[in-house]
């Protein structure tokens, strides 16, 4: 997946929280892991073990115009040991290719 079109899916998440009722701010970002591991040991096996992890966040703030004061909601959920198919599921139906 080329990367304006992962900066395209965190900037369509950032504009949908701007969309609704009461958000003044909001911020889309994503956390990526890649590691590669080899073993190997006197009996001869070797093994090259490869992880993928990523860990979305987005975060949403309303202020109150007359008090000024500010709250913020953001995601809860723990990182995935997936790839960017996890982040879009469905690419053709968001308008994103193939």
């Amino acid at each position: 997946m080329p990367d304006a079109e992962k900066t395209g899916l965190l900037a369509q998440w950032s504009e949908r929280l701007l969309a609704a009722e009461g958000v003044a701010h909001a911020d889309a970002s994503l956390l990526t892991v890649h590691e590669n591991k080899f073993y190997a040991d006197t009996a001869g096996t070797v093994t090259t073990q490869q992880r993928v992890r990523l860990h979305s966040l987005l975060t949403a703030v309303a202020v109150d115009p007359k008090s000024g004061e500010f709250d913020s909601m953001r995601t809860l959920a723990p990182p995935v040991g997936q790839g960017w198919k996890y982040m879009v599921p469905d690419r053709h139906r968001l308008g994103l290719g193939r």
